[in-house]
């Protein structure tokens, strides 16, 4: 699994960008048009595409860059999911330029992260795999321990669908072992099911099977019906 957001009369407001209203008064409404999006993103992606495009074109005519980076993010969120992952690309490359400009390690991190998922998504392994290991210097740098176990979980699946399955089953067990170390059984678990699915791919039905087995014990052990389905 590849891993990887009331109605605030903005029209009304908005209309009135003479300078009526003051700048605070404004950026807030940015943000509190951010707020109503993740409302909408799921169940009526069209009105929460509105509402996004009317906050970005606030915060760009109040050159707030904030406002520009949070709604860039939450339109590239949306049309990833929608399936319109070039409209998604320009988002998240405008947004890394951005935050290089400020300075942010973190967010180009992560943005490089979402990013990634995007290019996988529309079958682009080099091209994802290019945005995980630009990101990953940053988590072993900060020792950010989900960055970089997500990285290697993302890495490692690249592999796989590139047929690299050696390289991937390194992966894999890395993670394994840094669960083992940490007696995160969520993680060891979610590790030996990769493992399974690997094994199955090449054919070795017989290990692929014990590597299911020890995935389902562990999601068994604690009573997590979701890691059983996934199983």
């Amino acid at each position: 699994v590849l891993i990887c957001l009331s109605n605030f009369g903005w029209a009304q407001i908005t209309s009135g960008l003479g300078g009526s209203v003051p700048v605070k008064a404004d950026t807030n409404l940015v943000r509190d048009m951010s707020e109503e999006f993740t409302k909408y993103i799921f169940n009526d992606p069209d009105r929460a595409e509105q509402i996004a495009l009317e906050a970005l074109a606030l915060a760009e005519a109040l050159d707030y860059e904030e406002g520009i980076l949070k709604i860039n993010n939450n339109l590239g969120v949306l049309y990833s999911f929608g399936g319109q992952y070039p409209q998604a690309v320009d988002l998240y490359q405008d947004n890394i330029k951005r935050y290089r400009n400020l300075g942010d390690e973190e967010y180009v991190a992560r943005t490089q992260n979402n990013l990634g998922g995007v290019y996988f998504k529309m079958g682009l392994l080099d091209s994802a795999l290019v945005q995980f290991e630009q990101a990953f210097p940053y988590y072993t740098r900060e020792r950010d321990t989900t960055g970089v176990l997500f990285v290697l979980n993302n890495v490692a699946i690249i592999r796989q669908e590139q047929g690299n399955y050696q390289e991937a089953l390194e992966g894999f067990f890395s993670i394994m072992r840094f669960g083992e170390a940490t007696r995160d059984s969520v993680l060891i678990g979610v590790a030996y099911n990769n493992v399974a699915g690997l094994y199955a791919l090449q054919k070795d039905y017989a290990e692929a099977e014990k590597s299911f087995q020890k995935a389902m014990a562990i999601f068994k052990a604690r009573e997590d019906k979701y890691g059983e389905v996934m199983v």
